[in-house]
């Protein structure tokens, strides 16, 4: 009988060794989201094989995660008012074409692009400065790779 106990409870803590502290399927997640999305500090994971090419320092990483994390924030505040600008389309259809209302749009959207402009500068600018020369030159020769194929080709799982 106590042979059975025994080899009972080693199968159940077997079990819970395979099976992680978490579980298998928050594991399996965990490992999925950190490959393709973000990482465990919540970058996305070609910033941090960024950083590794670049081979930067720890203040460098700090401000350009400060700058991109402006950026962002920054695209985040427009992203509603270019999502209403459906509704602004639509209601010109509704009785008769109000060329003066889609010509306030077109105006109020080339303000926000221009904003857009301006910030993208000012984001470049910072992450310049915080590079030398040598990780200026390999972020210059990563990024006319990536422009030209329209994305992060070779980072995906369709390789």
């Amino acid at each position: 009988m106590l042979g059975f106990v025994v080899g009972a409870l080693s199968l159940v803590g077997l079990v819970k060794v395979i099976r992680g502290p978490r579980g298998f399927h928050r594991r399996c997640h965990r490992e999925r989201h950190q490959r393709w999305g973000r990482s465990r500090h919540g970058s996305p994971r070609w910033l941090h094989h960024l950083f590794w090419r670049l081979d930067t320092s720890a203040g460098q990483e700090r401000e350009i995660r400060s700058a991109i994390r402006e950026f962002v924030d920054e695209m985040r505040g427009l992203r509603g008012e270019f999502r209403s600008a459906g509704a602004t389309v639509g209601e010109s259809f509704r009785d008769e074409f109000d060329e003066a209302r889609l010509d306030a749009l077109f105006d109020a959207q080339d303000e926000k692009i221009a904003q857009v402009r301006s910030k993208l500068k000012e984001t470049l600018g910072r992450i310049h400065q915080a590079l030398d020369e040598p990780q200026r030159d390999e972020l210059a020769a990563w990024l006319e790779r990536w422009g030209g194929r329209g994305g992060f080709a070779g980072w995906g799982p369709y390789r």
